[in-house]
Protein backbone atom coordinates (compact mmCIF):
# COMPACT_ATOMS: atom_id res chain seq x y z
CA UNK A 1 0.00 0.00 0.00
CA UNK A 2 3.09 1.92 0.20
CA UNK A 3 3.29 2.28 -3.66
CA UNK A 4 -0.22 2.14 -5.21
CA UNK A 5 -3.53 2.78 -3.60
CA UNK A 6 -5.79 -0.06 -1.99
CA UNK A 7 -8.44 -0.04 -4.79
CA UNK A 8 -5.99 -0.78 -7.02
CA UNK A 9 -4.44 -3.91 -4.81
CA UNK A 10 -7.83 -4.97 -4.70
CA UNK A 11 -8.51 -4.63 -8.62
CA UNK A 12 -5.40 -6.60 -8.74
CA UNK A 13 -6.65 -9.37 -6.10
CA UNK A 14 -9.87 -9.92 -8.21
CA UNK A 15 -8.09 -10.62 -11.06
CA UNK A 16 -6.08 -13.97 -9.44
CA UNK A 17 -8.90 -16.08 -10.30
CA UNK A 18 -8.38 -15.01 -14.05
CA UNK A 19 -4.80 -16.21 -13.30
CA UNK A 20 -5.35 -19.22 -11.63
CA UNK A 21 -8.08 -19.80 -14.79
CA UNK A 22 -5.78 -18.93 -17.52
CA UNK A 23 -2.40 -21.16 -16.04
CA UNK A 24 -4.78 -24.21 -15.00
CA UNK A 25 -5.81 -24.40 -18.53
CA UNK A 26 -2.36 -23.72 -20.34
CA UNK A 27 -1.79 -26.93 -17.36
CA UNK A 28 -4.25 -29.04 -19.25
CA UNK A 29 -7.71 -28.89 -16.78
CA UNK A 30 -10.60 -28.09 -18.85
CA UNK A 31 -13.08 -25.29 -18.51
CA UNK A 32 -16.60 -25.02 -19.82
CA UNK A 33 -17.28 -22.34 -21.93
CA UNK A 34 -19.78 -20.57 -19.00
CA UNK A 35 -16.83 -20.69 -16.93
CA UNK A 36 -14.50 -18.60 -19.89
CA UNK A 37 -17.93 -16.25 -20.35
CA UNK A 38 -17.30 -15.35 -16.41
CA UNK A 39 -13.57 -15.21 -16.33
CA UNK A 40 -14.04 -12.73 -19.44
CA UNK A 41 -16.43 -10.58 -17.70
CA UNK A 42 -14.05 -10.49 -14.36
CA UNK A 43 -10.90 -9.60 -16.41
CA UNK A 44 -12.88 -6.69 -18.68
CA UNK A 45 -13.94 -5.26 -15.27
CA UNK A 46 -10.67 -5.88 -13.69
CA UNK A 47 -8.96 -3.63 -16.96
CA UNK A 48 -10.83 -1.24 -16.91
CA UNK A 49 -10.82 -0.38 -13.28
CA UNK A 50 -7.09 -0.67 -14.06
CA UNK A 51 -6.85 1.09 -16.76
CA UNK A 52 -8.63 4.29 -14.81
CA UNK A 53 -6.16 3.89 -11.87
CA UNK A 54 -2.95 3.84 -13.75
CA UNK A 55 -4.05 7.28 -15.75
CA UNK A 56 -5.47 8.75 -12.40
CA UNK A 57 -2.04 7.83 -10.98
CA UNK A 58 -0.01 9.49 -13.54
CA UNK A 59 -2.19 13.06 -13.90
CA UNK A 60 -1.88 13.19 -9.66
CA UNK A 61 0.86 16.01 -8.50
CA UNK A 62 4.17 14.43 -8.95
CA UNK A 63 7.36 15.49 -7.31
CA UNK A 64 9.69 16.68 -9.20
CA UNK A 65 12.30 14.24 -9.03
CA UNK A 66 9.23 11.58 -10.85
CA UNK A 67 9.44 9.54 -7.60
CA UNK A 68 5.70 9.14 -7.59
CA UNK A 69 5.78 7.61 -11.05
CA UNK A 70 8.50 4.92 -10.35
CA UNK A 71 6.92 4.19 -6.98
CA UNK A 72 3.40 3.50 -9.04
CA UNK A 73 5.19 1.39 -11.40
CA UNK A 74 7.07 -0.95 -8.48
CA UNK A 75 3.65 -1.28 -6.76
CA UNK A 76 2.41 -2.31 -10.09
CA UNK A 77 5.05 -4.84 -10.45
CA UNK A 78 4.45 -5.96 -7.16
CA UNK A 79 0.70 -6.31 -7.90
CA UNK A 80 1.62 -8.42 -10.95
CA UNK A 81 4.11 -10.83 -9.28
CA UNK A 82 2.10 -11.12 -6.24
CA UNK A 83 -0.90 -12.35 -8.62
CA UNK A 84 0.61 -14.54 -11.22
CA UNK A 85 2.70 -16.54 -7.86
CA UNK A 86 -0.61 -16.95 -6.00
CA UNK A 87 -2.11 -18.43 -9.33
CA UNK A 88 1.08 -20.65 -9.96
CA UNK A 89 0.62 -22.21 -6.27
CA UNK A 90 -2.78 -22.66 -6.52
CA UNK A 91 -2.62 -24.61 -9.66
CA UNK A 92 0.72 -26.05 -8.62
CA UNK A 93 -1.25 -27.72 -5.58
CA UNK A 94 -4.17 -28.44 -7.34
CA UNK A 95 -2.21 -30.84 -9.90
CA UNK A 96 -0.13 -32.21 -7.11
CA UNK A 97 -3.36 -32.92 -5.26
CA UNK A 98 -6.21 -33.69 -7.97
CA UNK A 99 -7.58 -36.97 -8.64
CA UNK A 100 -6.09 -38.64 -11.30
CA UNK A 101 -7.42 -37.41 -15.05
CA UNK A 102 -8.46 -34.37 -13.36
CA UNK A 103 -5.41 -32.73 -15.87
CA UNK A 104 -4.49 -33.88 -19.22
CA UNK A 105 -1.99 -37.10 -19.82
CA UNK A 106 -1.83 -36.99 -15.74
CA UNK A 107 -0.87 -40.17 -14.47
CA UNK A 108 0.52 -39.93 -11.12
CA UNK A 109 -1.30 -40.25 -7.86
CA UNK A 110 -2.32 -37.38 -6.36
CA UNK A 111 -0.30 -36.41 -2.91
CA UNK A 112 -1.44 -35.82 0.56
CA UNK A 113 -2.54 -32.68 1.41
CA UNK A 114 0.27 -32.59 3.82
CA UNK A 115 2.69 -33.15 1.55
CA UNK A 116 1.49 -31.21 -1.04
CA UNK A 117 2.19 -28.16 1.54
CA UNK A 118 5.31 -29.19 2.56
CA UNK A 119 6.65 -29.29 -1.00
CA UNK A 120 5.17 -25.18 -1.62
CA UNK A 121 5.32 -23.99 2.08
CA UNK A 122 9.32 -23.25 1.81
CA UNK A 123 9.22 -21.60 -1.65
CA UNK A 124 6.53 -19.24 -0.27
CA UNK A 125 8.37 -18.32 2.80
CA UNK A 126 11.38 -17.23 0.47
CA UNK A 127 9.57 -15.22 -1.51
CA UNK A 128 8.05 -13.47 1.28
CA UNK A 129 12.03 -13.10 2.64
CA UNK A 130 12.94 -12.03 -0.21
CA UNK A 131 10.00 -9.15 -0.97
CA UNK A 132 10.96 -7.87 2.83
CA UNK A 133 14.46 -7.67 1.71
CA UNK A 134 13.76 -5.61 -1.29
CA UNK A 135 11.37 -3.56 0.08
CA UNK A 136 12.00 -3.26 4.61
CA UNK A 137 14.45 -1.50 5.92
CA UNK A 138 15.18 -4.44 8.33
CA UNK A 139 17.45 -3.40 11.18
CA UNK A 140 14.54 -0.18 11.93
CA UNK A 141 11.84 -3.02 11.59
CA UNK A 142 13.75 -5.41 14.17
CA UNK A 143 13.82 -1.74 16.42
CA UNK A 144 10.28 -1.01 16.47
CA UNK A 145 9.21 -4.49 17.21
CA UNK A 146 7.45 -4.20 20.61
CA UNK A 147 5.25 -7.43 22.30
CA UNK A 148 2.10 -6.04 20.80
CA UNK A 149 3.77 -6.68 17.27
CA UNK A 150 5.32 -9.70 17.47
CA UNK A 151 1.32 -10.68 18.89
CA UNK A 152 0.09 -9.20 15.67
CA UNK A 153 2.65 -11.50 13.76
CA UNK A 154 2.28 -14.18 15.51
CA UNK A 155 -1.57 -14.62 14.76
CA UNK A 156 -1.24 -12.98 11.37
CA UNK A 157 0.92 -16.31 10.61
CA UNK A 158 -1.60 -18.75 12.69
CA UNK A 159 -4.37 -17.30 10.59
CA UNK A 160 -2.20 -17.68 7.34
CA UNK A 161 -1.37 -21.02 8.19
CA UNK A 162 -4.62 -22.27 8.98
CA UNK A 163 -6.38 -20.79 5.99
CA UNK A 164 -3.56 -22.57 3.84
CA UNK A 165 -4.40 -25.93 5.80
CA UNK A 166 -7.92 -25.29 5.07
CA UNK A 167 -7.08 -24.53 1.13
CA UNK A 168 -5.29 -27.62 0.38
CA UNK A 169 -8.18 -29.62 2.14
CA UNK A 170 -10.40 -27.75 -0.15
CA UNK A 171 -8.70 -28.31 -3.11
CA UNK A 172 -8.59 -32.32 -2.21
Amino acid sequence: LVHVGAGLCAVFGTLSPVMVAVLAFACGRGQSLMSWAGIAVACLGGLVIVQYEVQAAHTKDLQEDGSSVVSTGLGLTFLMMSVMLRAIKIVLLDKLVAAPGAYKGSTWEPLAPMHAYAVQSPWCFVVAVLFMMFTENVPDAVNQITWPVAASIAATSVSAVVLNFIGIFVLR
